[in-house]
């Protein structure tokens, strides 16, 4: 929970970051490629945060007014390994794709119960039942 706060703090602070930039390169406006290059990119990264920092801090609501999502069912889930030995949990449950990144789980097909947080769909919780 802490790292997810982090990054809405960071996401928020690129976007406040590339607005400051885009301010400050609009008042020393000059008609060449580089200022227009500097525009770009400042308001590329502003868009950039403003957007990732609106999903995680939507969910930081959702999470302090108990609104998350649950689903139940058959959950298939197939363990994707990365090379640097890590890797996720993929899971699908009536349809839906999520991501669990707890190790322990491997390629299987069991009864669950998957909590989520509703706009970035990150799994909160997962619940394996005997069948």
């Amino acid at each position: 929970m802490f790292s997810f706060i982090l990054a809405s703090l960071f996401f928020t602070v690129l976007f406040i970051a590339g607005l400051i930039c885009t301010i400050r390169i609009f008042k020393k406006r000059r008609a060449n490629i580089d200022w227009q290059l500097h525009i770009f990119v400042s308001i590329s990264l502003m868009l950039l945060g403003l957007g990732v920092s609106l999903f995680t801090w939507l969910d930081i609501v959702a999470i302090a007014m108990n609104n998350e999502k649950v689903e139940q069912g058959t959950c298939e889930l197939t363990r994707k390994h990365s090379r640097r030995g890590g890797g996720d949990t993929r899971i699908t449950v009536n349809g839906m794709d999520l991501t669990y990144n707890k190790p322990g789980y491997y390629n299987d097909v069991y009864e669950c119960r998957v909590e989520y947080l509703p706009f970035t769909k990150t799994v909160k919780d997962l619940q394996l039942f005997d069948e």
